[in-house]
């Protein structure tokens, strides 16, 4: 949730690209006669505009139109030298106005194929990502192929309605008049999200400060939207085009400064750490309070069930106690060492945002400041994903999605991921790590039919866990058929080791290594402990062969075929 808010931050940078995209060659409009004439006789101009679109064009608290797009229409109607007359309603009424001729034309509008037969359209008037909004709860929906059966909220007639429906049949389209509707519905969770331009979505929710909603996923807006116009009149079309063209990258700039506050010469670093900060402690205190009401839940469950052998009430209640001074034990040592884990990585990230503002600083630098602050808030994605994933553990919320996979591609999409990793762990601690994965003809035609995400986290888990105990050497992947049912995968390392004491307890929670001089390596100690649930998850068991010194080797074996 972290990483999709700063997500949203930073697509506001998409969209100045979107606005810049239109090119211009100059501010001089040069008319032909033809149209030099037409505007000598028409003194004005009407355009129908949706007025409910915020920041692109709405009525404001003082009864006026404006927005981005009504600041463009200016610069438009101050290059023309004639008045542009705008009538504003809901998008249904000022479409169907335009497809009537009622009007000269209608703004931000896509250039469909059911309107082509009554408009033409101009040059790139404004380009917006499109954007899907849902709760912040729905922590599945990474894109359209999450939403089958879902009821996605669309303005009638719109484009976004038809992207939708294009992307994937199996989602319930309801339609809206405005985007307030839709957030309504959204609201009152009758719908299970709405889809338009971010731009308006992003305005809306963070007004209205509604933090139970968030952006899901982003859509690339490759044409943009123009002003459909009358296709009556091509003079009036070549005209407009024309003063579109006119409108200079700096003019546009400043527009889309004022309307999405986006200003690069101020430095909002700070602000933004902060917010990821409590952003953080809030997730963190927001987890372990929900592990602790799920767990609380169950043994009041347990109780209520040993109560009723009365012979059992005492022993029951001794083993309540015990449980609950353990898990306050655990919370403590958890909290403690969380503390640590989460004020390492934001050191960093405070204190080079704040050197970055320095102005005299050089390009390698700042290039170097950067690469920490990714480093460090990488580490820390690292850490809250490993919570996330521990808190659905213990909860009970682990699902699996089956489906047929082949080995090899698994393995090879691993060999991709961690040769370039390694590679620049390397040109850090100028050291030599070998990464190799095994495919021999035993395996290399083997379908497995289980869930391919957490196959591969297990594998990232055991991977991860050996870089960051192997200086240097080489790390092995590979695998071999046990019989015609079973598959038992492995990862090698030449690296620190773990004792034989160690060795029964590295899939506990919260266990972490120490090496021969009792240094404490980082991390939450989670990651083994997630590894052997999710392997046990998909009806399998993990061990590990370990000496001190020469290395590890973490076997797993799955079924092919997860029932």
């Amino acid at each position: 949730m972290v990483i999709r808010f700063l997500n949203a931050l930073f697509l506001f940078s998409i969209i100045i690209l979107g606005i810049g995209s239109c090119r211009t060659d100059s501010r001089i409009l040069e008319l032909n006669g033809i149209e030099k004439q037409w505007l000598e006789a028409h003194p004005f101009i009407v355009f129908a505009v949706d007025n409910t679109y915020p920041p692109l064009n709405y009525i404001n608290k003082q009864g006026n139109l404006t927005g981005l797009n009504i600041d463009l229409v200016r610069l438009i109607e101050k290059r023309l030298g004639i008045a542009i007359r705008l009538e504003g309603s809901n998008w249904d009424i000022a479409l169907e106005k335009a497809m009537k001729h009622e009007v000269d034309g209608v703004i931000n509008a896509s250039a469909l194929e059911e309107r082509k037969s009554k408009l033409n359209f101009t040059n790139g008037f404004f380009r917006d990502p499109y954007a899907l909004i849902s709760h912040r709860t729905d922590l599945d929906i990474s894109g359209f192929q999450d939403l089958n059966g879902k009821r996605i909220a669309t303005k009638k007639n719109s484009i976004h309605q038809q992207i939708v429906t294009n992307q994937n049949p199996k989602i319930e389209i309801v339609e809206i008049s405005t985007l307030t509707e839709g957030i309504n519905l959204l609201l009152s969770q009758k719908v299970d999200g709405v889809f338009d331009d971010l731009a308006p979505l992003y305005y809306i929710i963070s007004n209205s400060n509604l933090s139970n909603l968030k952006v899901a996923f982003v859509e690339t807006n490759t044409e943009g939207s123009s002003i459909g116009v009358r296709n009556d009149d091509l003079v009036l079309l070549s005209i407009l085009n024309k003063a579109i063209n006119s409108i200079s990258e700096d003019e546009k700039m400043t527009i889309q400064n004022r309307w999405l506050s986006f200003t690069p010469e101020k430095d909002y670093t700070l602000f933004y750490v902060t917010i990821f900060i409590l952003i953080v402690l809030l997730l963190i205190i927001g987890l372990w309070s929900w592990s602790l009401k799920i767990v609380v839940k169950r043994k009041t469950f347990q109780l209520n069930e040993e109560l009723q052998q009365r012979k059992f009430t005492e022993a029951a209640l001794v083993k309540a106690k015990e449980e609950a001074i353990q898990s306050d034990k655990l919370k403590s040592a958890f909290l403690a060492n969380m503390s640590h884990e989460i004020r390492t990585p934001l050191n960093s990230i405070i204190g080079f945002s704040g050197l970055l503002a320095e102005s005299d600083l050089s390009n390698e630098e700042r290039a170097n400041y950067n690469k920490i602050i990714s480093s460090s808030s990488n580490s820390l994605l690292s850490l809250i994903d490993d919570i996330i994933d521990f808190s659905k553990i213990e909860a009970g919320y682990i699902e699996i999605n089956i489906k047929e996979v082949p080995l090899i591609n698994v393995l090879n999409d691993l060999k991709t991921i961690y040769d370039f990793e390694i590679s620049e762990k390397l040109d850090v601690i100028k050291s030599h790590l070998e990464f190799n994965i095994f495919i021999n003809d035993e395996i290399s035609n083997i379908i497995l039919v289980t869930d391919e995400i957490r196959i591969k986290q297990i594998f990232t888990i055991l991977i991860n866990n050996a870089i960051k105990f192997t200086k240097s050497g080489t790390i092995n992947v590979g695998g071999k058929l046990i019989d015609k049912n079973t598959i038992q995968l492995f990862v090698q390392d030449t690296g620190l080791g773990i004792s034989k004491e160690n060795q029964v307890l590295i899939f506990d929670r919260f266990m972490k290594i120490e090496d021969n001089n009792d240094n404490i390596y980082r991390g939450a100690g989670l990651g083994l402990s997630i590894a052997k649930h999710l392997v046990i998850l998909l009806g399998g068991t993990i061990w590990v062969e370990s000496e001190l010194n020469k290395g590890s080797i973490f076997s797993f074996t799955i079924p092919k075929k997860v029932n």
